[in-house]
């Protein structure tokens, strides 16, 4: 790239386009691997000449035919030339040379670029012939005094030394007689001269030397016309000094580099021109820490823009409820990807600037990224407990279930720790313990939750244990009803919940896993089935129907059969009112009883202190018949009763309106004719046998009383039948319409008639 460019023009603006320059140049991705050199001297000595000559730049040179001024302002130009022993990128700036006519005695121009190439450059190339050493204004010590007062302002204000700077004097036309010692002798000592001379800032700069400031060297170079071969000769060993790393007079240092990254370089230049123009004291440190803060946040701000373009083109459903397959590789790609876009563009700056944008930067980022893997992580737990209970409902039923949920559980831990490690995005980007210890607690809560569930299930099972026993046994009890009737309620939910915890150590170890804790809660929740198992029995056994039933059952029991359960048949004799009173009292003595359950203690049976709740469920154990409904049944069990002791009355009655004995001989005697015909007739002798064999059956199984009911029944229900039926007839008869009576006034019409018909007759 030897093409030149135009940083300042002759009217001290400073290029706006100079970055563009380096990007096409491809000289913006050099970073701080560049060095910066600027020449200036007495106008028309061929500066432009030489710099094209040692870097291969196109500076424009002079005509020789009409002299003149050719640079004007500050020019740019890269070397085309590079070592093997350098990679370095050098920059040289061409400055528009002093003492010319054109600017006559405005030298304000000449001090500021001077000032400027100064404070910008690592090496300050003085050019000069042999003949201005010596000079005053010839070898421009006026100029280089002035800027070095101007220089020690600013190192002061500065407050901190300045990297240093090389000035090289470059003696042009160098005849030889006079030995370069002697020159270099000659300008040092006018140097430092008008060092010492120079008004300075500090007390303690007053003893300073111009070497703690600049290094300074000198070169020679022999005359270009009349010694062409031994010019071309010098000026490449006087290049191998500037492209050759390992030479031993390499111009360039470390320490003289201003550490400002060439693509920030225009913005850095830009700053110091305007503080040299508007005449400001010029802190270069300070123009270095505001190129970096600005570059820096601009290189942080592509970072991030091109952060965020990755991010969207991974096309992924970031920051919901959503597992997303292969989540964290991806995205620590383009977060390093970032990162190393910032490292390579902002390194190059102030370290303190560079590191805290870093900083920043990777706030912006990991601040995102944690969000979306806060979430991804929230998906893995529901993922997760949601594979945990369906593994358990898939348990083998063989395994024991304490066995199945502690394998289920390390299964789960597992899990999530290597879904949540996979999902990492970077190993020292954000740790997931906290998320795995709160997975970790929600886990135990589900595996509680299962516990309770299974000890729900075990629960129910032994309720409806509890609940067969009872209504196998429980009716017998209740139907009892004796003083006893609830201690032995009391004593058998006691043996069936004793009985139901036998395979579970009597409810101290349910086999769940749990610990004493669960296992108590657990056996309260069995003796609470098992008492609702008995709440259910007695809502049941305490209804209307129920104990009616059981009333007419008791009562029956006692009045219609004896002490071996043998259907009684009343005859004459028998005390029926004595039985029925009996049967009556003993049926009775089921109400109170079940009206309310209490102990013989004179207590009401309860459940345990620590089974008892506000549940509107649980029955009232003290009132389980209320007082109306046990009046009611009084009422209908006595009708019933009545009705039954009615039936024995009259059965007695009948049996006791018996045939006298000695009627069936006279019947026997009188009615021997007809008897002996019923014999010769086979037809009625059949029916005389089958009439026979039933009276023998009815009275040998006592059936005599029940038959004879029947028989008054339905001789009853016929004759009721039959009334009814008359008096439908009888009430037709009355509202049926009478033609005959008209017909009878006709015939009053005519009384002959009438008269006449029963003679006729």
């Amino acid at each position: 790239m030897g093409k030149a460019f135009q940083v300042i023009d002759e009217n001290k603006t400073f290029s706006s386009d100079l970055a563009n320059y380096f990007k096409d140049g491809n000289l913006a991705e050099s970073g701080l691997n560049y060095h910066l050199v600027s020449v200036f001297g007495s106008q028309s000595t061929g500066k432009s000449t030489l710099l094209n000559a040692l870097f291969d730049t196109e500076f424009g040179v002079m005509d020789e035919k009409a002299r003149g001024q050719t640079t004007k302002g500050i020019w740019m130009g890269a070397a085309s030339q590079k070592s093997s022993n350098s990679k370095a990128d050098i920059i040289i700036l061409d400055v528009e040379g002093t003492d010319g006519r054109e600017r006559g005695e405005d030298q304000d121009f000449e001090r500021k670029a001077a000032l400027f190439a100064l404070a910008t450059s690592e090496v300050l190339i003085v050019n000069m012939w042999e003949s201005q050493v010596g000079l005053y204004q010839g070898a421009n010590m006026g100029l280089l005094k002035t800027v070095f007062e101007v220089n020690l302002s600013l190192f002061q204000a500065a407050n901190k030394k300045s990297p240093k700077s090389r000035i090289l004097f470059v003696i042009r036309d160098f005849l030889g007689n006079t030995p370069l010692e002697n020159l270099a002798e000659t300008l040092l000592a006018d140097l430092s001269k008008h060092w010492h001379s120079l008004a300075k800032p500090s007390p303690e700069l007053e003893n300073s030397k111009i070497s703690d400031f600049f290094d300074i060297d000198f070169s020679t170079l022999p005359h270009k016309v009349l010694l062409p071969e031994k010019f071309s000769e010098a000026v490449d060993h006087l290049r191998e000094r500037f492209l050759d790393e390992t030479h031993k007079e390499f111009v360039f240092h470390e320490d003289y580099h201003r550490n400002v990254p060439l693509d920030g370089w225009p913005m850095y230049a830009g700053q110091i021109w305007e503080q040299i123009e508007l005449n400001k004291d010029l802190d270069l440190p300070t123009q270095q820490i505001l190129v970096a803060r600005f570059r820096c946040v601009d290189i942080a701000n592509q970072a991030w823009a091109q952060f965020n373009s990755d991010l969207e083109q991974l096309d992924a459903p970031f920051g919901t409820d959503t597992l997303i397959e292969n989540f964290g590789p991806p995205l620590g790609s383009i977060r390093t990807k970032a990162l190393h876009t910032y490292d390579e563009l902002a390194s190059r700056y102030t370290k303190t600037i560079y590191a805290e944008n870093r900083f920043e930067l990777l706030g912006k980022i990991d601040g995102l990224l944690t969000s979306y893997y806060r979430s991804q992580l929230a998906a893995i737990q529901t993922s997760v407990l949601a594979i945990f209970w369906a593994s358990l409902s898939k348990r083998d039923p063989s395994v024991p279930f304490h066995k199945s949920l502690l394998a289920v559980e390390m299964f789960a831990k597992e899990s999530y720790h290597a879904a949540a490690l996979e999902a990492t995005i970077d190993k020292d980007f954000y740790s997931f313990s906290v998320e795995e210890a709160t997975f970790f607690d929600v886990l135990s809560s589900e595996v509680s939750k299962a516990r309770k569930q299974e000890m729900a299930t075990i629960a129910t099972k032994l309720g409806k244990q509890v609940k067969r026993q009872l209504g196998a046994k429980l009716p017998a009890i209740l139907t009892s009803a004796d003083e006893n009737t609830w201690d032995k309620v009391q004593k058998l939910m006691e043996t069936e919940i004793s009985a139901i915890l036998v395979p579970y150590d009597g409810g101290s170890d349910f086999h769940l896993g749990g610990d004493a804790k669960d296992n108590a809660q657990g056996k309260g929740t069995v003796e609470k089935a098992a008492w609702a198992a008995l709440d259910a029995q007695l809502k049941d056994y305490t209804r209307e129907e129920w104990l009616m039933a059981r009333l007419r059952d008791r009562f029956e029991d006692k009045f219609r059969y004896d002490a071996e359960g043998i259907p009684v048949v009343w005859t004459q004799g028998d005390d029926v009112q004595a039985a029925y009173i009996r049967s009556r009292d003993h049926a009775l003595l089921l109400l109170p009883v079940l009206s309310s359950a209490k102990l013989q203690d004179g207590t009401v049976l309860r459940k345990p202190e620590h089974l008892s709740s506000e549940n509107d469920d649980e029955i009232d154990y003290e009132e389980l018949v209320d007082p109306a409904t046990a009046e009611s049944l009084r009422a209908q069990f006595k009708r019933f009763a009545d009705t039954a002791f009615v039936d024995a009355k009259r059965a007695v009655a009948q049996s006791a309106s018996h045939v006298p004995y000695y009627m069936w001989l006279v019947v026997l005697v009188l009615g021997w004719n007809e008897f002996m015909m019923v014999l010769r007739n086979p037809l009625l002798v059949v029916l005389l046998l089958m009439l026979g064999t039933g009276a023998y059956f009815v009275v040998s199984m006592n059936l005599g009383g029940p038959v004879l009911s029947v028989a008054d029944a339905m001789i009853q229900r016929v004759t009721e039948e039959a009334k009814k039926r008359a008096r439908e007839y009888l009430i037709e008869q009355d509202n049926r319409e009478v033609p005959i009576e008209l017909q009878d006034l006709s015939k009053k019409e005519n009384p002959r008639q009438e008269e006449t018909t029963p003679a006729s007759e």
